[in-house]
């Protein structure tokens, strides 16, 4: 598997995967203000002006000068939801309710593998592609589960991402561990994750210091 390249925004073009169609072409504030009056149940002199106030035409030119500001106007509005959906958008899933008496590093070797197994098959196109009426969805959005960090600040969201899937952080205690999940000659095993869980657990006290 190849690294992907950095990533910048909150849907990207994963490779494998149809680009969704593109959303209908922006009309003009015109044609939308006469469809607004048309459907509106109010007097149409107060629909006009309940329009213009709206200013949708500052909107629509601000479209038509920056082909990105949809992207940027979508990403802060989802960052910004509650509880910040930014980062999980579409990616759920039904699990099968684990045994009571499992080993909780075991558990967690077990869903660091799986989750490193699952970005592969995403960045390499072999994940089932979700689909609405035969038509295929944005699969760029699953990428904001990985190397992804949103940072709430005032009314806004500054979202951190990066392209590096070779590691993971590993907090105990206070302390932080960097565990590879990569090696020269192929992805870490189970077997392994979990022995260096082990040992993380194993060589931390309580009170943070190390053995």
């Amino acid at each position: 598997m190849n690294t992907p390249a950095p990533r910048a925004t909150a849907f990207e073009q994963i490779a494998g995967y149809v680009r969704p169609a593109k959303l209908p072409p922006v009309r003009s504030a015109i044609e939308y203000e006469a469809e607004f009056v048309e459907r509106s149940a109010l007097p149409p002199s107060l629909s006009r002006t309940i329009f213009r106030k709206s200013r949708i035409d500052q909107f629509i030119a601000r479209i038509a000068e920056d082909d990105t500001f949809l992207e940027r106007l979508l990403t802060e509005y989802n960052s910004r939801m509650a509880p910040f959906r930014l980062t999980s958008l579409s990616a759920f899933t039904l699990l099968r309710d684990e045994p009571p008496d499992t080993d909780p590093l075991d558990r967690a070797a077990r869903l660091i593998v799986a989750a490193r197994d699952f970005y592969v098959e995403l960045h390499d196109g072999r994940l089932a592609p979700d689909t609405f009426r035969d038509a295929p969805l944005e699969m760029g959005q699953y990428s904001n589960l990985f190397g992804t960090c949103l940072d709430p600040a005032g009314t806004g969201s500054r979202i951190f991402k990066t392209a590096d899937a070779t590691d993971i952080v590993v907090a105990s205690r206070g302390q932080f561990y960097l565990l590879p999940l990569w090696k020269s000659t192929g992805p870490v095993n189970g077997a392994s994750v979990l022995e260096a869980l082990r040992h993380i657990d194993n060589t931390t006290h309580t009170d943070g210091s190390l053995d």
